[in-house]
């Protein structure tokens, strides 16, 4: 701009002079003029002027100004301090008046001495309360959809859903983590059977009494469960073997104790289609049954074999809105249902491939010794009995009664594997013995059975029993009635119970400390976890909750829930759960 008021004064001449050559020349140094200041002033590449070579480069679209200046995000770690709070550390008591302080999303530090940096930023929660976000053990369809369990090719991460909206209902109760059941999606549902999905034949569900039968007092179309496959009503053949009731026929028929017996295979009514003569030289189906040396065989179960087959489980972190750091862990146990050792010949199974998988880990510590002469040792039972008897993974099976838990336990004994027992109602009746095994349970205060008749003092449930467990040193972790989020039905019966499970905890004679530890450590440590939340401590993920009253409290709201050291929920803001000041 200077450069253009010195040639404006020094053409004031040409001015004076009206002429229109002069007039001409005054044109022709304003335009100059004007352009070169253009230059100068405008920032490189704007309005469509060419920067000269010394300029910067412009800025890319995606940029702006705040991202240009910005420092690259590995040259410096972000902190975030929370300050001024009550810490339930979970293993090293209570910290008044502390500071939490996160970095790159780990705890970097915790005490009551602790500096906060200046460029950190902070949280003041002052008369708040905070404690490792809580780890739930069952857990269905939240931050996951329908895995193909049946494709290995399958990846787990491309059925993650980090914008599932159920994370923010369990992070509104303090749900940082959760062990995730698979669902796999291939034709499985709850309900009626339907056309083109059937686990079974019309005639094999006729076999197994399971459809409408003319000569019963039952309605066509009666919903009959896909999975378990059980109906109203059972056909009295079946029924003076079994009993009556809607649980009494099922998928599991072989895993009901005294079914375990021979049978005429001309009366199982075979897919003539699709099977042809042994001699005729065309493909036979097998349909699953026992080879004929064995001299006892069970009722054949239509698509399924007699192995005990493990449900598929998954940890997830519910970092809402964030998909990196979402899956911690697969497959954190072996997990079968109660039903799956029931039988002889299932626990005949279960120990002949313990023994293959203990006889293949001899195989490869002398294939090894032997500095890896020949061919490599040849596994030949599934990965995950590997697994176990090398104590990599437990075993979690329900037991409920006193005779399942001794089974159980031992079962566990004789073949040295870890044990987790879940639906423990009648622990208390033995707890010293579970605690002598050294076997973590899993239990819901609220699920009750009634005790027998005339046995009311040694079976069914006790209101007592977690302070039974306690008082007998068995860790134990808590579970819900239900495992997935609802919104019909009554309150208080779904996965967002959790917190209220451990008030009955401490209701049933557990200490406060003991509860807590229900709802973090302790399950952390049986999902294997535990080097990594749980509690509060230097090195761990920052998974935090900051809360406006006890964590034991009925009426105590989760303020704010940190996962991976980032804000993932905040009350005020997401309004999950109504938003009022305690009374």
């Amino acid at each position: 701009m200077t450069n253009l008021l010195l040639m404006i004064g020094a053409t004031r001449s040409f001015l004076n002079a009206s002429s229109p050559l002069a007039m001409m020349a005054l044109l022709v140094v304003l335009t100059g003029a004007s352009g070169h200041a253009a230059a100068v002033d405008d920032p490189p590449g704007s309005n469509g002027v060419k920067s000269d070579e010394t300029s910067k480069p412009p800025l890319k679209p995606e940029e702006t100004k705040e991202t240009k200046d910005a420092k690259p995000s590995g040259s410096k770690p972000s902190r975030l301090a929370i300050i001024h709070a009550d810490i339930e550390t979970v293993t090293n008591g209570t910290i008044r008046r502390g500071v939490v302080l996160i970095k790159d999303g780990k705890i970097e530090k915790v005490g009551r001495n602790v500096e906060v940096p200046a460029d950190a930023k902070v949280i003041d929660a002052a008369g708040r309360i905070i404690t490792p976000g809580f780890v739930a053990m069952n857990v269905a369809r939240v931050g996951i959809g329908a895995v193909d369990t049946q494709n290995r090719q399958a990846k787990l991460a491309d059925s993650l859903d980090p914008f599932d909206r159920q994370q923010k209902f369990c992070l509104g109760v303090g749900i940082t983590s959760g062990c995730v059941q698979l669902v796999g999606g291939f034709g499985f549902r709850f309900g009626r059977f339907w056309s083109g999905q059937d686990l079974m034949t019309p005639e094999e569900a006729e076999f197994y009494g399971l459809l409408h039968d003319e000569t019963h007092d039952h309605a066509p179309g009666d919903p009959v469960c896909a999975v378990c496959a059980a109906t109203s009503y059972t056909r009295p053949d079946i029924a003076a073997i079994m009993g009556t009731g809607p649980s009494a026929v099922g998928f599991g028929l072989p895993t009901i104790p005294g079914l375990v017996q021979s049978y005429d295979h001309a009366d199982f009514p075979h897919d003539h289609a699709a099977t042809a003569d042994r001699h005729s030289g065309h493909e036979v189906v097998d349909h699953g049954h026992a080879s004929e040396e064995d001299p006892l065989e069970p009722f054949p179960i239509p698509g399924a074999n007699q192995d005990a087959r493990p449900l598929a489980h998954a940890v997830l972190k519910f970092c809402y809105g964030e998909l990196n750091g979402m899956l911690v862990k697969e497959n954190p146990f072996y997990y079968l249902p109660a039903s799956a050792l029931a039988t002889p010949l299932q626990r005949y199974q279960w120990r002949r491939n313990l023994a293959k998988a203990k006889e293949y880990l001899q195989t490869v510590e002398s294939y090894e010794k032997s500095g890896k002469k020949g061919p490599a040792p040849r596994r030949t039972v599934g990965e995950e009995f590997v697994k176990l008897v090398k104590k990599e993974t437990p075993l979690r099976i329900s037991a409920s009664k006193v005779d399942q838990i001794r089974d159980m336990i031992a079962l566990a004994q004789e073949w040295d594997y870890d044990l987790i027992l879940e639906d423990v109602h009648e622990a208390w009746v033995i707890a010293n013995e579970i605690s002598r095994a050294k076997v973590r349970v899993i239990f819901t205060p609220r699920s009750l059975i009634n005790p027998e008749k005339d046995r009311e003092k040694s079976t069914g449930s006790n209101p007592l029993i977690s302070g039974s467990l306690e008082k007998a040193g068995v860790p134990f972790a808590l579970g819900t009635l239900g495992n997935s989020i609802s919104t019909v039905g009554l309150a208080g019966r779904d996965l967002t119970s959790l917190p209220i499970e451990a008030a009955f905890a401490v209701r049933g004679g557990a200490s406060e400390a003991t509860a807590l530890a229900a709802l973090t450590i302790v399950p952390a440590r049986m999902l294997g976890i535990d080097d990594r939340v749980g509690s509060i401590e230097e090195g761990k993920d920052a998974d935090l909750l900051i809360l406006d009253g006890p964590p034991l409290d009925y009426r105590t709201y989760v303020e704010t829930a940190i996962v991976n050291g980032k804000v993932r929920y905040e009350r005020a803001k997401d309004r999950v759960y109504p938003v009022f000041p305690r009374p």
